[in-house]
């Protein structure tokens, strides 16, 4: 698929897919001879890894370290970031409690 076709089914930019493609942290599956971007249907479970490394606090230059590495190293890189998602859903739903209680009633 085209970069358009994949930035669609990614959920994401055009430029994002370029930056990933001139940082080397996501090439293309094929580069076509006018110089078109080709990616795989693999890529897009790539580009969940990465968007997943990142939103649980990874720059990057880290997820780029982390996709290069061994699967032990991957591995280990995984359940840290499982490990900062769990701890974020749990004071999200600590703000949340606090809420509802404390002001339950009083919006109007």
């Amino acid at each position: 698929m085209n970069t358009s076709e994949f930035a669609r089914i990614c959920r994401t930019e055009r430029r994002t897919i370029h930056y990933y493609d001139a940082i080397g942290l996501l090439k293309p599956d094929h580069m076509q001879e006018n110089g078109y971007r080709e990616y795989s249907a693999e890529q897009v479970e790539q580009m969940d890894t990465i968007r997943i490394l990142q939103s649980s606090g990874y720059t990057l230059k880290e997820i780029q370290k982390i996709m290069q590495a061994g699967s032990e190293a991957r591995a280990e890189a995984f359940f840290a970031a499982r490990n900062r998602i769990e701890e974020r859903i749990r004071e999200l739903q600590s703000m949340s409690d606090y809420l509802l209680p404390t002001y339950n009633g009083r919006v109007s």
